[in-house]
């Protein structure tokens, strides 16, 4: 993805990716080309049909479709919850709710895949070193290790 360019449009999801150090040497100046966004957004999709849930350190997940693209509704357990979706054959991914840290992170992970999967991308959670110009990568459940 090194020839692809994202935007970061609206003053709070700019604040939440400066909170995530590891985002810091992708930022670009604003005369690029952008070929995806991430958008905040006031106005959520009506029709939501859930096609998957997940209850996993009390928060809901529930991924699903829309009428025209994907839905993501992550719901902690006494909190309001963030919304996330895109409309298919769109390179934007739209934000609304609860400015969880946990929650946005996840939601960007989800949000990439599905602006990029056409484009034979895949996502790992994994952890990578470099070692006499080879990389080995790490994978494995949270908590297993894999950064240790």
């Amino acid at each position: 993805m090194a020839d692809h360019h994202f935007a970061i449009c609206g003053a709070d999801l700019c604040q939440m990716i400066a909170k995530i150090p590891g985002f810091i040497p992708f930022e670009t100046s604003d005369d690029v080309e952008d070929d995806f966004s991430f958008i905040s957004n006031d106005l959520l999709p009506v029709d939501f049909k859930v096609q998957y849930s997940l209850d996993y350190e009390n928060i809901l997940g529930e991924f699903g479709t829309t009428e025209d693209g994907f839905f993501l509704r992550q719901t902690p357990e006494g909190e309001e919850p963030l919304y996330m979706w895109c409309k298919e054959g769109e390179n934007r991914v739209y934000f609304n709710g609860n400015p969880s840290l946990r929650l946005f992170r996840f939601a960007l992970w989800i949000g990439y895949g599905l602006m990029t999967y056409d484009k034979g991308t895949i996502a790992v959670h994994s952890s990578c070193i470099v070692s006499n110009g080879k990389a080995v990568i790490f994978l494995g459940e949270s908590g297993t290790g894999k950064s240790t």
